[in-house]
This record gives structure tokens, C-alpha cells and sequence, in this order.
């Protein structure tokens, strides 16, 4: 007797289980995310060759090789639809040039900027690349290992047939050229 209801007792449990897994009755909402947290992390090294590239070939220079390296740590904090906040930080790091082991190059902000989103306009300001287009004109030079970034506020209407830009960007000039030395 007692056999049968242990049965009869599991065969309930087990049922009873099924029955609440099989509606999902626990599972996560797919709309209940509303914040979003993203680190990506980038390394990118370049090997030169360099071999008496701007002169006319003498024989008192020697060719030489060096690498540089771009180090980026992107992280993105992003509320569902709304507002986003990107911090991009960069690295370079130069191993034997001009007869030195390693040195950092630099270290600074390749982006770092606030986005407000409404329903037909996006708002962000702060120091951010830019890229239009197919980067012709004006691009962010994704292809160099310092990149260019701009501070600035950019504005950015839109719809599901079109999307029009403005943007209010300055570069420092001193800062830029000091990087591509």
C-alpha cells in the first residue's frame, strides 16, 4: 500500500513539473533588458621594413625593421534605446625604433563620448571618429595605427527612408601633429 502512493506521489511531482517548465512560466522576459555593458579589447601589431624609403639609395645607410603595436580597451555602458556612453583608450607601443627596445608612443582617447537617442534624433557629443561615407574625404583612418578622432558635437535625424548628419567637430592641430611624429 504504502508502494503505491510513493508511486502515485512522484508520478503527481513529476507531472506537476513538467507542466510549469513547459509554459515557461520562469523564464526571462525578452524585453526585461534595459542595460547593456560591452568591453572589447583590440591589439594590432605592425612590422616595417625600412630600407633608405625617402633618399636616393646610398650605401652608408643600413635597412632596418621595427613594429609598432595599437592597444585599445573599448568599453560601452548603453541603456535600451536611449542613451549610450563610450570610452575608447589607446596604446601605442613602438619596439626598436631608433635603436630603442620598446617605448610607448602614446596613450589617450581614441573615443570617448555621450549618445542621447530619441525617436527620429541621436545627440552625441564628445571626441569621437568619424567616418563618411565610404571614408574618401573624411574618415576616421581606421588603416593607421593612431586613427583619427575629432571632439565635437554630432547630430544625427533619421528615419527608416533617410538619415541627414551635422556635425560641429575641432581637432587640435598641435596635438595631431605631435602623434604623427
Amino acid at each position: 500500500m504504502k508502494k503505491k502512493s510513493w508511486s502515485k506521489l512522484v508520478i503527481i511531482l513529476v507531472s506537476l513539473l513538467f507542466y510549469l517548465f513547459s509554459f515557461n512560466t520562469f523564464a526571462q522576459q525578452s524585453d526585461s533588458l534595459s542595460n547593456q555593458f560591452l568591453v572589447n579589447l583590440e591589439f594590432r601589431p605592425r612590422i616595417e621594413y625600412r630600407y633608405n624609403h625617402i633618399q636616393p639609395p646610398i650605401d652608408t645607410i643600413s635597412p632596418y625593421l621595427f613594429a609598432t603595436q595599437r592597444n585599445r580597451v573599448s568599453l560601452q555602458y548603453s541603456n535600451k534605446d536611449t542613451w549610450l556612453i563610450k570610452a575608447e583608450l589607446q596604446e601605442i607601443h613602438e619596439w626598436n625604433k631608433d635603436n630603442l627596445a620598446s617605448k610607448v608612443s602614446s596613450i589617450n582617447f581614441y573615443q570617448l563620448y555621450f549618445e542621447y537617442v530619441t525617436k527620429r534624433l541621436k545627440f552625441r557629443i564628445g571626441r569621437q571618429g568619424v567616418l563618411l561615407d565610404n571614408g574618401r574625404v573624411f574618415s576616421d583612418a581606421p588603416w593607421a595605427q593612431q586613427s583619427r578622432s575629432h571632439e565635437g558635437i554630432r547630430i544625427t535625424a533619421y528615419s527608416s527612408n533617410y538619415s541627414q548628419d551635422l556635425f560641429f567637430l575641432f581637432t587640435d592641430i598641435t596635438q595631431a601633429q605631435n602623434l604623427e611624429k
